[in-house]
């Protein structure tokens, strides 16, 4: 996943791997509010060469991990604008 481009999945939906912005640095998955502002499924955090896949609310966001998520392209923005 590491590496890749995004991929498109039909009608705007694409997969992103996306560095995490140093804005959500040590706040949990649930208190990053990621899905309920932008829309965006967060479906696997990489950390340390290590993936957790299915990360639960409470999971810390770590300093230096990706986000692999789900959304449309507007959503991206959305994070972008939001926590960039």
């Amino acid at each position: 996943i590491q590496g890749r481009p995004s991929v498109v999945m039909g009608e705007d939906v694409e997969f992103s791997n996306i560095a995490l912005p140093s804005t959500l640095e040590g706040k949990s998955l649930q208190a990053s509010e990621i899905g309920e502002k932008t829309g965006l499924i967060v479906l696997a955090v990489d950390h340390d060469g290590k993936t957790e896949v299915s990360p639960g609310p409470e999971y810390l966001l770590k300093p230096g991990s990706r986000l692999n998520v789900l959304g449309t392209t507007e959503q991206l923005a959305r994070f972008r604008e939001l926590f960039q």
